[in-house]
């Protein structure tokens, strides 16, 4: 699926190897590097239908299993 990525906002920092991991355990995840990760096509459509009810990005990864402490507090 092409089109707009959807990334963790201002996410400075490359992931651990442990994050790696956790994240690469996610069903939602198709790949995971250091640097950028690679959702499934489902998740990507459902993202979007749920954010263009109004939900909250944070609340549409958390949902989705995604720890936000893991996820989104590394900005910098």
């Amino acid at each position: 699926m092409g089109g707009k990525r959807i990334t963790p906002a201002h996410r400075n920092k490359d992931f651990s190897k442990e994050e790696i991991e956790i994240l690469s355990r996610n069903p939602n995840v198709k790949s995971v590097t250091a640097k950028q990760i690679n959702y499934t096509d489902e998740f990507k459509m459902r993202f979007l239908e749920q954010y263009q009810t109004g939900k909250m990005p944070l609340d549409i990864f958390i949902e989705a299993g995604f720890d936000q402490k893991t996820y989104w507090s590394r900005a910098n």
